[in-house]
């Protein structure tokens, strides 16, 4: 430049004042609220008044990293579960990770406000990465998505014939995954469980009639299959 120098600023880039002192080649801008515009007045002697280029100075809001949804626990092979991220202030990247507190990847197009897992076949840790503008980078807290093996019912061996009243045989159920109760009925329709019959074997004993047994398996949040 040549000439004298006086800075100004401006909120719309239209109405500009001058800033007090602020009469060197170089102004520094400190403690920003607001995105601003600046400019240069410049007068040398008796010529012309002429202003610079104008450069503005954008200011982002403080990031905030929002509160995102709770943990869960679904089904192997379970999809399409919806993540979701609120109240956050900034740009959303969610990220996916196979351990807790490992090592996180971007998921890819995912940085909107929810973000589908997709199919599951085994437990995945999620997280939103939030920036503001020139602000801080944050992140939201790990979501963790338990996936539990899909309940087996298993093969139930273990048929026989006995003589009424002093009998025993012992049934066999195999290759279940589930927590197991075990079920009796007199007409192979209709099922009452076995009181503490929760192991993968199970002794009749004492049988006075023909009796039909099957397993109850549930694995979880899984469904519930029967033998």
């Amino acid at each position: 430049s040549v000439g004298a120098i006086i800075w100004q600023e401006s909120s719309d880039s239209t109405t500009f004042t001058d800033i007090a002192t602020a009469t060197a080649s170089s102004y520094t801008a400190t403690n920003l609220t607001q995105s601003t515009f600046y400019r240069v007045k410049v007068a040398s002697g008796v010529c012309d008044t002429l202003f610079s280029n104008i450069i503005k100075v954008t200011v982002s809001p403080a990031t905030v990293v929002g509160t995102v949804s709770n943990d869960t626990t679904v089904c192997a092979s379970s999809s399409n579960i919806t993540l979701s991220l609120s109240g956050n202030t900034g740009s959303i990247q969610w990220q996916v990770a196979s351990s807790l507190g490992g090592s996180y990847s971007n998921i890819s197009g995912a940085t909107s406000s929810t973000v589908s897992t997709g199919t599951l076949s085994a437990t995945r840790y999620y997280r939103a990465r939030v920036v503001s503008g020139a602000c801080d980078t944050l992140y939201s807290r790990e979501i963790t998505v338990t996936v539990t093996p899909a309940t087996n019912a298993g093969t139930l061996s273990g048929a026989a014939t006995v003589c009424t009243g002093n009998n025993s045989t012992q049934l066999n159920l195999t290759s279940s995954v589930g927590a197991i109760i075990w079920q009796e009925s007199s007409d192979s329709t209709t099922f009452t469980d076995i009181a503490g019959a929760t192991a993968s074997d199970y002794t009749a004993t004492n049988l006075t009639q023909s009796t039909f047994y099957r397993a109850k398996v549930a694995n979880g949040v899984c469904d519930t299959l029967f033998s």
